[in-house]
This record gives structure tokens, sequence and C-alpha cells, in this order.
């Protein structure tokens, strides 16, 4: 809680902490927070209880209505919350709604309106990075993709960047040896238990993909190892939840009305014969609340078997909360979030992934097992758990004290190649040699220069 008895011990405040201070006596010690919530295509959809359940918008949406709401639930004597959007959707009761065109308008407004601080999602666009710079309006980045080596440099050094925030440990560490770990830290994202005490009914059968019907979420990787699938468990059935227009509503979308078209085009041959789409495989479309019922029917479940640009994992947390162990490629994020032969399967390959998936279909205890202990893990994600770090990164920024940690990797040095890291920041930091490039800035250079190569 942002209490008014810190300010009497600041010893010394500079133009911004004495407006500040004044700011908060005036309004009753609350703290102004704007949120800008990215939500175009999506009007008329009812976001006001994310404590519910996801409503059906993409996991860092979810993200930030969860962040929102319990801002709200836990202090509202001591926040005030804005959310700057563009569409007309329902948000959590207390909210300050105000309806603009682009980001640029919502700092401008948040800004205008004598928000703290306005928090908002990575945003790889120079122009925005450039205006900002120029608005000098106080941001907290919430980073849920990985960043390139130039917009990593622009957050460590922009002033108007207070924070960076990452999503989770896996992320976080991808960037100890780059400067924009002074300003950062990590907390993982919540997911309520809107479960409870409801027990999963393990059919034997059926395998859940959760997760947005585009290229980058992997639903290729599973429609690929379907068939394989089927041929070891032919009484298999694959229920998909999802869609491509998760993100917007208002996206067009192929012959089947599921994915883009030329994506559809692209996995469609792999779960069908003859050109019919195959009996074992059902697309329920975006589900709200109600997938959870589909998950405490079923056995497997499964979240980006690719785990490319998976920084923290949403969905495998919200399968767990219905005791539904979950298999998928353990690099990235999912680290963080799935404990290997404890809640679900981290995998090595494409076919590991498959391989387990039919080991659950096929071994009802092991099944079960990790259903119970993934079931009991979810606690961790809680928001009475990670509330209570947003809380104190309030407080850090209302005393403009924002106190910063490096934190060593402690497990998975070979995810992302963590080893490499922390010997460029030890020479980096220990041995003056501050030229070395971060490996975030080799792996950058050396994804453009195989990009411009495929493009020839």
């Amino acid at each position: 809680m942002v209490s008014c008895a810190i300010f009497f011990h600041l010893t010394k405040l500079t133009k911004k902490g004495l407006n500040a201070v004044i700011t908060y006596f005036m309004n009753g010690c609350s703290m102004n927070i704007g949120f800008y919530f990215f939500d175009k295509g999506l009007s008329g959809v009812d976001c006001s209880r994310p404590d519910l359940g996801n409503p059906g918008v993409g996991g860092t949406q979810y993200c930030f209505l969860l962040l929102i709401y319990y801002i709200l639930r836990f202090d509202p004597k001591s926040y005030r919350v804005r959310v700057y959007c563009s569409s007309d959707c329902f948000f959590p009761q207390g909210v300050e709604k105000v309806l603009v065109e682009d980001i640029f308008e919502g700092l401008t407004e948040s800004k205008r309106r004598g928000d703290d601080f306005i928090i908002i999602k990575d945003n790889k666009d120079q122009q925005l990075a450039r205006f900002i710079d120029k608005l000098r309006h106080s941001i907290v980045i919430w980073g849920h993709n990985f960043y390139f080596g130039d917009y990593a440099d622009w957050v460590a050094k922009s002033p108007s960047v207070i924070a960076n925030v990452f999503v989770g440990r896996q992320q976080y560490d991808r960037y100890i040896d780059h400067p924009i770990c002074d300003k950062s830290l990590f907390i993982y994202n919540m997911v309520p238990d809107v479960v409870g005490e409801k027990k999963r009914d393990n059919d034997g059968k059926t395998v859940v993909y959760l997760g947005a019907l585009i290229p980058e979420k992997g639903f290729l990787v599973l429609a690929k190892m379907w068939k394989y699938i089927l041929k070891k468990v032919p009484m298999a059935r694959l229920q998909v939840i999802g869609g491509g227009n998760l993100y917007s509503r208002n996206c067009s979308l192929g012959r089947m009305g599921i994915a883009d078209k030329l994506f559809e085009e692209e996995f469609f041959p792999y779960l069908s014969e003859e050109g019919e789409l195959l009996p074992s495989v059902t697309f329920q479309g975006i589900l709200g609340g109600e997938k959870y019922e589909v998950f405490l029917s079923s056995s497997v479940g499964v979240v980006n078997p690719s785990a490319r640009t998976e920084t923290f994992g949403m969905g495998a947390i919200e399968m767990n909360c219905a005791g539904l162990p979950v298999v998928t490629l353990g690099k990235n994020g999912y680290p963080d979030t799935i404990e290997n032969g404890v809640t679900g399967y981290l995998c090595h390959s494409y076919k590991g992934i498959a391989d387990k998936i039919v080991f659950l279909l096929t071994h009802d205890e092991v099944n079960e097992r990790l259903g119970i202990q993934a079931k009991e893990q979810v606690s961790r994600f809680s928001p009475k758990n990670i509330m209570p770090l947003w809380f104190n990164l309030f407080e850090q920024i209302a005393q403009n004290k924002l106190i910063i940690t490096y934190r060593r990797p402690d497990s998975h040095f070979f995810n992302n190649i963590k080893f490499v890291r922390i010997l460029l920041r030890f020479l980096r930091k220990n041995c003056r040699l501050s030229f070395l490039p971060s490996l975030i800035k080799i792996e950058t250079v050396i994804y453009t220069y195989l990009n411009k190569i495929m493009k020839k």
C-alpha cells in the first residue's frame, strides 16, 4: 500500500518529486496508474471479470486485465486506474476508461491527465520510441515478448522508461549481460484458480490444444504429429481451443473460419483425409471460462509445441488449474511454468512431445499423479502471491527510489545458452570490457543476416 508517510522520509526532493507529493496529498494519497490496453478489434467483449477466467482474449491482454482488476480489488483506496483503449470493451468496475485513437494519443492523454506513470506492453516501433523520449512521460514497460538488440538498447537508455518488467525468470536471464538488466526485474504472470475443488475426469483419450491459431503458436507442429499419435492410440481425440482471430475479432479467416487462409491451408492436410477433417479432431473456437470444462474432461494439455516466442506460457497454468498435465518443448519461458516430470513434460524434440502425449494417454496412474501435482503447483502464480510484488514496485516508484537487484541464474543454463551470458556479464562488469557486445546483440545481428539471405 502506498502510504502518505513515505513522503515525510524523503530528504531530497526533485521538482518532479515535489509535484508528486502535492498530487498525492490532493488525491488522498492515491497513485494514478495508466494502462494502455491494445484492444483493437475487441469491441463489446466483456472483460469485467478476469478473475473468472480468460474471456477469450490473447494471453498478454488477459495479463493486463488481471493486473488492473486485482489492483482495484486489493487496494482501491491507494490506486486510481485509467485505461486508455481504442474500442468499447467492458473493463472491471472502478476503471476510468479513456477512448483514444492509438498508443500515441493514449500516452499523450496519460500525461495530460496527470498519471504518475503508464504501463505499456513492449512495442518495437522506432517512431513510438522517439515519441516517448520527446513526450517525457514516465513509462513502465511490461515485456511479454523477447526484445531484439536495438529495442533493448533503447529501453536501457531512455530516461522516460523508469522500469522494465519481464514476465518470467527465463526471459529475464536472457538479458543479464545487457545494460537493460540495470532497470529490469521479473514478476511472474498471475493466474487465478477458477476451477477450485473440481476434480478432473481423465478420459484416457482427449488431447487439448490451447492457443491462437497463428504460425507463432506452434499448432502446425501438433497437426503434423497427430496421425502418428492416432496410430499409437486409435481412440485419441483432439480438441482445439482458440482461433486465428483471438487477438482481433475483425481479422479475416479462411474457408474453415478458424485461422488465416494461408495458415489453414498449411495445417489442414495433416488433419484430414480425402479433403475431409478427421473425425478425431474438433475445433472449439475461442472459448472463455467454459474452456475449463473441456480441461476437466481431458487427459493431456498441449501449448505452443514450438515454444517460439513464449516468454511465460499462460495456457500451461490455466490447464494446470484443472489438474491437467501439459506437454511442450523445454525452451524459452516454459521451464518457468512447467516442472518436467512433476506437472507435465518438457521435451527436447517434436517427436519427444508426441511420445510423451502417447505416454500420458496410456499410463493413467502417471497421468493422475502429474495432474494432482500440477494443481498443487499453481498457487505460486496466484494473485495473492504475485500482487505484493507489483505493489512493492509501485511503492518504490512513488518514492522515486527504484531498487533493482541483479539475479544470477540458478538453473536451466542450456536454455538460451545462459552460461555464455553469465561469462559475458562477468567480462563486461568485472574485467571492464564494456566494449564486448551482449549476446542478445550478437543474436540480433545473426538473425538479421539470416533474414536477408532468406528473402533473396
